[in-house]
């Protein structure tokens, strides 16, 4: 990419060519050319700053000027040397002495003096703060104006302060004794406290060098940490680098010992011990073995040694021990004891075995004699053994109220089967297809109850049957009136499209009776007279199925018939608790009938 667009624009600016392309670079990136530029405008905001400045302040060599000019790298430098020349000259003093007439003609000496007697408080410096102090005395601004620029420099001064006091608290908590320089002012305090805590980084990585060596040297270390902590009392830079020597001649003497440790574990590899150490070494690795060489060397002899004896006896080998250095007692305990192994492993077969049983699971075939045998087999069914125990959590999980036989089933399947590979997976997924059915069941239930403003807090601990008693007595509970209105507006309509059904029916009747003989019509309008099953008699009309107690007034009626009991025996069989009632309602012109269920 092209950046001389990028360059010109600073060079109409009266930067030098040369610096400019010594910022972006030979080969210029848009990072080398971001950070160049973020130079070049901090050098072009400081020759702002300088020719906005007051006359007062403009007193400075046009040097610094120039130099920004042609070395715009430079702007840190020049900043702080522009500011000590404002800290020299005290802007504000040299502003109040050049402009006290005009203050005088405005009535406002006394003013003047009371604002310099606090401004002598204050240290001297530079920044836009008192660039605008200055002027401010120089227009000799309205008081307020004066208060506030004054203000402004007096809260920069505290803040400068908070920041000294927390180097101080930084050197502080590293153990430092502070004690400024009598008489110094903020910035004097600020530079010796700049050269304690450079001090203080390199003490720091005296002290990180001195941890690395703790554990292999420790009476040197803790000498070495004695220095650091008087130093810190009383710092002087020849006591900062005596130690630094020190510590660099402690270095050389344990990089001496490192190169024979790493021959000797060269040496111990090649005979085919295993080492629990890095490759290559570490820190810690050197630390531990440092001053302990001889004994280390002798246990890895003996682990050599315990090693091939395990290998002579023929027994199954411990591969987490054998062949290891650190691991030597391990290896001896690993011979005295490998006759034990039989009856442990008998022991953790039985303990598991007792666990299946006390599920109640099927544990028959593991009567058998041989332990080392029977190990192996247990620890082929411990997977199984895990599903068994899940599907036996999650069948009590289930709520047996609901689904006690299934439940129960299911048990007997996985206490039985459990052993036999693939037998237990249409177990899982019944009892999940069961879980969810459940979940579902309660939720609407949980619905439900919402519906009826039911309190269904606490409701994981109720059994479904419990909770849908409780559901029950609310709906019984709840109030009705409302219901009752819809169900009566409902019944309005329906008698209502009854009647208009009627009508259109009536009107069908007529025509079709204009092509009927009277004897038909008076076959199909014939009473008919039953005997119900209390002994009362009613009528029954074939054409218009209606019934009543009343024998109906000049309407021809047939003869009587007894209701058959196998009516009955149906309407017995078929409702359970059904009860049928009749109502007859008189009406003078059609009789009507009601049949009413309840439960």
């Amino acid at each position: 990419m092209d950046w001389g667009a990028h360059r010109e624009q600073w060079i109409e600016l009266g930067f030098d060519s040369v610096a400019i392309n010594a910022l972006f670079g030979p080969e210029p990136n848009s990072e080398s050319v971001a950070s160049a530029e973020l130079r070049l405008q901090q050098a072009s905001d400081l020759i702002e700053l300088m020719d906005n400045a007051p006359a007062t302040m403009k007193e400075i060599p046009k040097a610094m000027q120039a130099h920004l000019l042609n070395h715009p790298g430079d702007v840190d430098e020049i900043r702080d040397r522009y500011i000590a020349h404002l800290r020299e000259i005290s802007p504000w003093t040299l502003a109040a002495n050049r402009s006290r007439e005009l203050w005088s003609m405005e009535g406002r000496s006394v003013e003047l003096q009371a604002w310099m007697r606090r401004l002598s408080t204050l240290e001297k410096g530079g920044g836009e703060e008192v660039v605008a102090l200055v002027q401010a005395i120089e227009k000799v601004a309205p008081r307020d104006s004066v208060r506030k620029c004054i203000e402004a420099l007096e809260v920069k001064q505290r803040a400068r302060e908070e920041v000294l006091q927390n180097l101080v608290g930084i050197l502080q908590q590293k153990g430092w004794s502070i004690q400024f320089s009598k008489g110094a002012n903020l910035i004097q305090r600020f530079e010796e406290a700049n050269q304690w805590l450079r001090l203080e980084d390199r003490l720091e990585e005296v002290e990180e060098i001195v941890g690395t060596f703790a554990r292999r040297r420790a009476s040197k270390s803790e000498y070495l940490m004695m220095q650091i902590q008087a130093i810190r009392k009383d710092p002087k830079v020849d006591d900062v680098i005596q130690l630094e020597e020190a510590v660099v001649k402690e270095i050389s003497d344990i990089d001496e010992q490192n190169t024979i440790i790493q021959n000797r574990i060269i040496h111990w590899k090649d005979l085919g011990l295993l080492l629990p150490y890095s490759d290559p070494l570490s820190v810690e690795d050197f630390a531990s073995i440092d001053g302990n060489l001889e004994r280390l060397e002798e246990a890895w002899k003996s682990a050599l040694d315990s090693s091939q004896h395990l290998r002579n006896l023929g027994v199954p080998l411990n591969f987490d021990i054998i062949d290891r250095g650190d691991c030597s007692n391990e290896l001896i305990k690993e011979i005295q004891t490998w006759e034990q192994e039989i009856s442990h492993n008998e022991r953790e077969a039985s303990t598991q075995i007792s666990r299946w049983e006390s599920l109640g699971l099927d544990v028959q075939e593991f009567m058998r004699p041989n332990s080392r045998d029977l190990d192996v087999q247990v620890q082929h069914r411990v997977t199984a053994g895990s599903l068994a125990e899940e599907l036996l959590a999650s069948l009590d999980s289930l709520d047996i109220t609901m689904d006690k036989e299934r439940i129960e089933s299911m048990r007997a399947v996985i206490q039985l089967r459990w052993g036999i590979e693939g037998e237990l997976q249409d177990v899982a997924t019944e009892i999940s297809r069961l879980s969810r059915r459940q979940a579902k069941h309660r939720s609407m239930l949980i619905s439900r109850a919402k519906i009826l403003k039911m309190d269904v807090q606490g409701n994981e601990e109720w059994t479904l049957v419990d909770f849908e008693g409780y559901l029950a007595r609310a709906e019984m509970a709840r109030d009705r009136q409302n219901e009752r209105q819809e169900i009566e507006i409902r019944r309005k309509e329906i008698l209502e499209m009854k009647h208009l059904e009627e009508k259109e029916k009536a009107v069908i009747e007529v025509t079709e009776t204009i092509h009927s003989s009277p004897e038909e019509d008076l076959l199909k309008d014939t009473w008919i007279e039953k005997k119900a099953a209390d002994g009362r008699f009613f009528y029954y009309n074939g054409r218009t199925k209606e019934s009543t107690w009343k024998k109906p007034r000049n309407q021809p009626v047939n003869e009587r018939r007894p209701v058959e009991k196998q009516d009955e025996a149906e309407n017995e069989g078929s409702g359970g608790d059904t009860i049928q009632e009749i109502r007859v309602e008189e009406d003078s012109k059609v009789p009507t009938n009601i049949l009413k269920e309840t439960h």
